[in-house]
């Protein structure tokens, strides 16, 4: 990269071919730029990402109404909860008896296939947060659901049943 591409007295190297020496030198400069790019908007999209994860930590677990997101407000429901159990994480969450559910983490009316898609997700975040986003009456939530071993069945603590 910072090899002379000139002899002694100023003349072209003979021995290597500087048009496309001079070429890769390019392409690598403007490479290393969009690299430097794009590194610096990943950090600005961390830095928000993380901004965002404090302030949910500082409200809590606790449920949200959902802004006015027209996707989830219009989509339809394809879960109901049937059952909940006392001290379960679904409880916890704030998921009641009657909520139908809009989506669960990644799976939504379009893409939802059977209850083992649910069982699935379930499993691979437990102990982690799962977005759950439910229709009560006329009001549309989002609650964080976390599964975790309690005393009860399962790690959600609650019957769910496609509609």
């Amino acid at each position: 990269m910072t090899g002379n591409l000139v002899d002694n007295e100023d003349y072209p190297r003979q021995d290597i071919d500087v048009y496309a020496v001079r070429f890769a030198r390019n392409r690598i400069i403007c490479l290393q730029n969009d690299h430097k790019t794009l590194m610096a908007e990943i950090e600005e999209g961390l830095h928000i990402v993380h901004a965002a994860a404090r302030a949910k930590k500082e409200l809590g677990n606790s449920s949200q109404l959902v802004s006015a997101g027209q996707g989830e407000e219009s989509s339809p429901s394809f879960l109901r909860v049937n059952q909940i159990s006392p001290r379960s994480p679904a409880e916890q969450a704030g998921l009641q008896v009657g909520d139908e559910i809009v989506r669960f983490g990644s799976i939504n009316s379009g893409n939802f296939q059977n209850m083992q898609a649910v069982a699935s997700v379930v499993q691979h975040s437990k102990g982690q947060s799962i977005t759950v986003i439910i229709r009560r009456g006329d009001n549309t939530q989002r609650l964080n659901l976390i599964p975790n071993e309690w005393p009860g069945r399962g790690l959600l603590g609650c019957n769910i049943v496609p509609l």
